[in-house]
C-alpha cells in the first residue's frame, strides 16, 4: 500500500501554485490552493513531513498562512513537518506547543489516532518514512 501512496503522491505537486494539490476529482482536474487550514494546509504539512524532495518555500508560505492550532492542523502535524525543514528552536517551541496540548487531551476531547500522532511527533525523528515524489501535475 505504501508504494501506491507514493505513486499516487507523485502527481501532486503544482509548481504553478507551488504547493501539493488536496485532491483530484473524476475528471483528472485538481484541487489546488492555500487558502483553507483543512485540508489545504493539512496536506501542506503531510508532504513536508513525509515526501522527498522536500519544496523550498512551501514550511515559509504555510507558516505565513496558517498557525500551529487551526481547526484541522493540529500541532503534532507542524511539529512532524518542522522537525524536516526549520531550526532546532522552532522545533523546541513547536514541540514545547504540542506537550502542552497533550496535557488537555482526554476521551472526550480527541480520537484515537491523535494521542498516537502526538506521541509519534514527541520523539526525534519519529514519523512515517521518506516518499519520493519527483513528477509534478499537469
Amino acid at each position: 500500500m505504501a508504494a501506491r501512496v507514493v505513486a499516487g503522491l507523485r502527481g501532486f505537486w503544482s509548481p504553478k501554485d507551488s504547493c501539493f494539490a488536496v485532491a483530484l476529482d473524476m475528471k483528472d482536474r485538481y484541487t489546488v490552493g492555500l487558502e483553507k487550514p483543512y485540508p489545504q494546509g493539512l496536506a501542506q504539512l503531510f508532504a513536508l513531513a513525509h515526501v522527498e524532495p522536500r519544496h523550498t518555500g512551501l514550511w515559509h508560505e504555510v507558516r505565513k498562512r496558517f498557525k500551529p492550532g487551526d481547526k484541522g492542523m493540529p500541532v503534532e502535524r507542524w511539529l512532524m513537518a518542522a522537525s524536516r525543514c526549520t531550526s532546532p528552536q522552532e522545533q523546541h517551541e513547536l514541540r514545547q506547543a504540542m506537550l502542552a496540548a497533550m496535557r488537555q487531551f482526554t476521551a472526550k476531547t480527541v480520537y484515537v489516532d491523535r494521542p498516537a500522532l502526538a506521541i509519534l511527533a514527541v520523539f526525534d525523528k519519529a514519523r512515517f518514512p521518506d516518499m519520493p515524489v519527483s513528477v509534478s501535475i499537469r
